[in-house]
């Protein structure tokens, strides 16, 4: 039976061994995927309390136009007018408008 004959005459490690990659260009691409894994830590610290207070403002008020909502064509599902991915908070059903009241509505 023949041995595969592996050479570990210059002492590589299993990475270099497998991926012939030379210690600079691990080190850049470590140093690389550090710095960005940061900035991409401190843009969600940012963005995400901005989103949640998005999402409590108020919906807009219904205006029914007779060129937004138009239904030419009957949904294949339910009733044919709530769309696949309906959200009764968000989504607007013509012409009636919102289906419950708004949760962050100012009173």
């Amino acid at each position: 039976m023949l041995k595969p004959k592996i050479n570990f005459l210059y002492n590589l490690t299993i990475l270099q061994y497998f991926f012939y990659a030379d210690f600079k260009k691990l080190k850049l691409y470590r140093i690389i995927s550090i710095i960005s894994s940061i900035i991409l830590l401190i843009a969600l610290i940012i963005i995400i309390p901005r989103v949640k207070e998005e999402i409590k403002k108020p919906r807009p008020e219904f205006e029914d136009v007779p060129y937004m909502y138009r239904r030419t064509k009957r949904f294949p599902w339910g009733d044919g007018n709530h769309s696949l991915l309906h959200n009764p908070v968000r989504n607007p059903v013509p012409p009636d408008g919102y289906e419950v009241e708004d949760p962050y509505a100012v009173k």
